[in-house]
């Protein structure tokens, strides 16, 4: 979807995430998920981009017992399922933030 490499230092002069990870995040945050796309990819419709990313970080999860399994991937592709553990993922998603940023104040 993005053409970008996982670890991209050079990314690092314009921003603070060296990660894609962090990156798409941060733009799913911001709304701004049609900044991830390609540019070689010249028509794409938005809304599969979404469902793509969305896959996408529910298998980048960092405990590999929240990561869904092949098969729960391919029904949520197909349109299965996918609402249900998006709402999950963003909602633990949230409260990860929350914790970090509760530890970054406390560390101050």
């Amino acid at each position: 979807v993005t053409g970008q490499r996982a670890i991209d230092f050079s990314r690092l002069e314009e921003e603070e995430d060296v990660l894609l990870l962090d990156h798409i995040k941060k733009l799913l945050r911001e709304n701004r998920l049609h900044d991830t796309v390609d540019s070689n990819l010249k028509a794409y419709d938005p809304n599969e981009v979404e469902m793509i990313v969305q896959v996408a970080l529910l298998c980048t999860q960092n405990a590999p017992e929240d990561r869904p399994r092949m098969a729960e991937v391919v029904k949520m592709l197909q349109g299965v399922g996918l609402a249900e553990r998006w709402a999950e993922w963003e909602r633990l998603e949230e409260a990860r933030n929350q914790e970090l940023q509760m530890s970054l104040m406390t560390h101050r």
